[in-house]
C-alpha cells in the first residue's frame, strides 16, 4: 500500500470513494468542482495495486485565533472503501498527514463521530456545542433590518475583520459566493443590520427540516443586540432557529425559549510550535509587554517551552512533567483562559497563560465547517 498526495486524474476516483459514505457523488462534488480554494495535492489517497483504498482532505485555511491569523489544515472527507475497512488504513494516513501538517500548519480542526480515531493521533475534543431556540421579538430598540444581497458581501466582510472573533476563517467574496453551491444557503433570508450608512450586521441561514440553521451571525462582540435583532427578525415569532453561538451572545440567548443543547464533535490538534510563534509570536509579545513569560504546552503528544520575551518569541523541546495537558492546551489555544480558571490553580505559569491567552469570543460558523 502506498500513501501519496493526490494528482488532478485521482479527482474523478476520489469522488466515487467518497459515495462509501453512503452519500451521492452530488453531494461531494460541489467541494472539488466549486471551491477554488481546493488543490488536488489538498488530497491525500492510500493506495493499492493502482486503486484507491482511503482518502483524507486537507482544507486549507487562514483562522482568526487569540487576536492574530494563523495557517490552519482542515481535516474532511476522511473516508475508507467498504472493503478495505478494518485494516488500519486510516490510520496509516493520519500518520502521513499528520507529518505534513507539523511541517505547514499551526492548528488543524475536525469534526467526527469517532474520535477515538483522531485523538489517537493527537486532536482533543474541544467545546462546541449548539443551541436549539425558539425565535422572539426583541425589546430593544436597533438599527433597521433589511434583506441584503450580493453588494453587501463586502461590508460584511470588512465587519468580520473588525471583530476579529476567534475560530472565524479569512474568506474572500469569491470564496463566500461558492459556499452557496454546499451550504444550500437561502440567499432570500439573508439579512443586514444598519446604522448611519454603516453595517452593523448581518445573518445567513438555510431551511431545516423543523425551522432553520444559522450558518453565520456577523457582529461586533458589544452589538449583542444586533445580533438578537437579526435572530428575531430572520422568521415569524416561536420559529426553530440552530445555532452556533459565542460567548457574547449566548449569555442573552439563555434568555429565551431554549429548546435543545446539541453537543460538539469538533476536535483541534495543535501541529507546529514553529508555525504558532510565526503566526501569532508578534501578537503574544505585545500582549506580555514589557515583561518575560515561559509557558509550557502540548502539541500532538510532545511538550514545548514557550518563551514570550521583549526581544522576541521562541519554541523549544520541553520535559513533559510540567506541561499543561493535551486537553487543557486545546482549550487554551481556541478558547483562551481566566484567571478564576480552577484547573490553573498553584501552577506557575498561572499568570502568563492568562495574560499570553484571554477568554475569546470563540465561534466556528457552520458556514466555515468541512
Amino acid at each position: 500500500m502506498r500513501i501519496r498526495q493526490a494528482t488532478s486524474s485521482d479527482v474523478d476516483a476520489i469522488l466515487d470513494l467518497l459515495t462509501h459514505y453512503e452519500l451521492p457523488r452530488a453531494a461531494f462534488e460541489p467541494y472539488y468542482a466549486v471551491d477554488s480554494t481546493y488543490r488536488p495535492e489538498h488530497s491525500w489517497v492510500a493506495e493499492e495495486r493502482g486503486r484507491l483504498l482511503a482518502h483524507l482532505r486537507i482544507y486549507e485555511r487562514r483562522m482568526r485565533l487569540l487576536g492574530g491569523v494563523v495557517r490552519m489544515g482542515g481535516i474532511g472527507n476522511v473516508v475508507t472503501h467498504r472493503d478495505a475497512r478494518g485494516r488500519g488504513i486510516a490510520h496509516a494516513l493520519l500518520d502521513r498527514v499528520c507529518e505534513h501538517l507539523d511541517a505547514q500548519y499551526a492548528v488543524s480542526l475536525l469534526w467526527t463521530h469517532a474520535p477515538a480515531l483522531y485523538s489517537a493521533h493527537g486532536w482533543q475534543r474541544v467545546p462546541d456545542d449548539g443551541l436549539v431556540v425558539r425565535s422572539q421579538p426583541t425589546a430593544h430598540p436597533a438599527p433597521r433590518t433589511r434583506r441584503g444581497d450580493d453588494r453587501d458581501i463586502d461590508d460584511a466582510l470588512r465587519l468580520e475583520e473588525r471583530a476579529n472573533r476567534a475560530g472565524t476563517m479569512v474568506r474572500t467574496r469569491t470564496h463566500w459566493l461558492e459556499q452557496r453551491a454546499w451550504l444550500h444557503e437561502d440567499t432570500s433570508r439573508f439579512l443586514v443590520c444598519c446604522a448611519g450608512g454603516a453595517l452593523r450586521g448581518y445573518l445567513r441561514v438555510r431551511r431545516a427540516k423543523n425551522g432553520l440553521d444559522v450558518l453565520e451571525l456577523g457582529f461586533m462582540p458589544r452589538d449583542q443586540e444586533v445580533a438578537l435583532q437579526l435572530l428575531s427578525s430572520v422568521s415569524p415569532p416561536a420559529q426553530r432557529l440552530r445555532l452556533a453561538a459565542p460567548p457574547s451572545v449566548r449569555t442573552a440567548l439563555m434568555q429565551w425559549d431554549v429548546l435543545e443543547s446539541l453537543p460538539g464533535h469538533m476536535m483541534l490538534r495543535l501541529c507546529s510550535p514553529r508555525v504558532f510563534v510565526e503566526d501569532l509570536g508578534e501578537t503574544l509579545r505585545k500582549r506580555i509587554g514589557k515583561r518575560s513569560a515561559r509557558v509550557t504546552l502540548r502539541a500532538g503528544a510532545a511538550a514545548f517551552a514557550l518563551e514570550v520575551k521583549p526581544s522576541g518569541v521562541t519554541s523549544s523541546p520541553a520535559a513533559g512533567d510540567s506541561a499543561l495537558g493535551a486537553e487543557r492546551t486545546a482549550h487554551l489555544i481556541l478558547r483562551g483562559c481566566s484567571a478564576q480558571n480552577p484547573e490553573l490553580a498553584g501552577r506557575p505559569d498561572r499568570h502568563a497563560l492568562v495574560t499570553l491567552f484571554p477568554e475569546q469570543d470563540t465561534v466556528v460558523w457552520p458556514s466555515d465547517r468541512f
